[in-house]
């Protein structure tokens, strides 16, 4: 199985060095919170702009609440370290829950929130999304398709909400007008 194949190619980075370990630990469970942080700062100290940042962290928090129905009530599928032989496991986690990825769904979601806003600074987003979601395969708690389907998931629910959301807001202004 093609996902099988990609997860074990990332993974057999794991366990070689304890320098390569901590780096994919820092980019699969660090470089997430530093990520939350930066927005919090950029969007309402740099920028100054509260109702971006406050429109960024709803779409943020409805898409991590999808992905964990989805996780929970509807997939319930184990973890690779479960469902595969010889996996290396870098990040402590419960066992069940892999699909889709949570990280990969809220930062596929920031990431194309912060592009609408800011293009340049959504590339980089975006970079460390991905980068997030290849050191959480690499650390053996994720299969490709998990992460495949998070970033879907993110980028989707973004995508239709800021719709919703300027449509809402023309509409309020025609009304006002």
């Amino acid at each position: 199985m093609l996902n099988d194949k990609i997860f074990y190619f990332f993974n057999s980075f794991a366990g070689r060095s304890v320098f390569l370990d901590s780096v994919i630990v820092f980019f699969g469970n660090t470089l997430p919170f530093i990520l939350l942080a930066f927005t919090l700062v950029y969007f309402v100290f740099i920028r100054k702009n509260i109702m971006r940042f406050l429109m960024i962290f709803i779409v943020v928090t409805c898409s991590a609440m999808v992905t964990e129905f989805l996780k929970w009530i509807v997939f319930r599928q184990p973890r690779p370290f479960l469902a595969l032989p010889d996996v290396v496991q870098l990040i402590n986690i419960e066992s069940f829950g892999s699909f889709p990825s949570q990280h990969a769904t809220i930062f596929a979601a920031l990431a194309t929130g912060v592009y609408i806003y800011d293009r340049k600074m959504g590339i980089v987003f975006i970079i460390c999304a991905v980068i997030i979601g290849l050191a959480r395969i690499s650390a053996g708690i994720h299969f490709p398709f998990d992460i495949l389907t998070g970033f879907g998931v993110g980028f989707i629910i973004t995508y239709f909400s800021y719709r919703i959301m300027r449509g809402l807001s023309r509409s309020i202004r025609n009304y006002i007008s």
